[in-house]
């Protein structure tokens, strides 16, 4: 599972996400949590744009759910969200 900065149509093994930082401040072995915690994947490396991950937890991904670095902040539609505001980043993060 590859999560890409660049504009693409997303897929089974790809998805893009619209906040290029996401991809910068990924770790590997990090974890992200995708529409609100449903789907979960572990960061195995990641280069300036894309970082590939592998499922830990799936589920159904829509368009514009949030995604969450679980170790930092969440990031949603509506923006950057300090991990202390906001309750599943304090829940995987405390």
């Amino acid at each position: 599972m590859t999560l890409t900065a660049e504009p693409v149509t997303g897929g089974t093994e790809l998805i893009p996400v619209s906040h290029r930082e996401l991809i910068s401040v990924l770790r590997p072995r990090d974890r992200v949590l995708l529409a609100d915690g449903e789907i979960e994947l572990k960061v195995l490396s990641v280069s300036p744009a894309e970082a590939e991950c592998v499922v830990v937890r799936s589920g159904i991904l829509g368009e514009r759910k949030g995604v969450t670095a679980a170790h930092l902040r969440r990031i949603d539609p509506n923006g950057l969200k300090p991990a202390a505001e906001d309750p599943i980043a304090r829940l995987v993060n405390p």
